[in-house]
């Protein structure tokens, strides 16, 4: 699991990364992300109930995509705001997770801020 130090809980941060930060997409899962350059690189998860009814479900998600982000976090410079969502309901894998993040991460890396 992601460390809560990590998690981007602050409601206001993570409405603005939704609504104002750059969007990266890769496979089922796309990623918005907006540069605060104050240190700390914060990640949130936004799985919609309209396509997985069940809590159970929706933390299931929430959770392989939170440990995709752990296990490459080191790769992210400081200072963003990264929310990370589902486009549609499909069944997703471990391998498959991991290769759409780390694509979005590297992709957000390049970005020159």
């Amino acid at each position: 699991m992601l460390p809560k130090r990590f998690r981007l809980k602050d409601a206001s941060l993570f409405q603005k990364a939704f609504r104002s930060g750059k969007p990266f997409f890769f496979g089922d899962i796309s990623c918005k992300a907006v540069f605060l350059g104050d240190g700390l690189t914060r990640v949130g998860f936004a799985v919609p109930k309209k396509l997985f009814p069940k809590a159970v479900d929706r933390n299931a998600v929430k959770r392989m995509i939170a440990d995709s982000v752990r296990t490459s976090y080191e790769v992210i410079a400081g200072g963003w705001r990264i929310v990370c969502f589902i486009k549609k309901k499909t069944k997703l894998d471990r391998l498959e997770v991991n290769r759409s993040i780390s694509e979005i991460i590297r992709k957000i890396r390049e970005i020159k801020t």
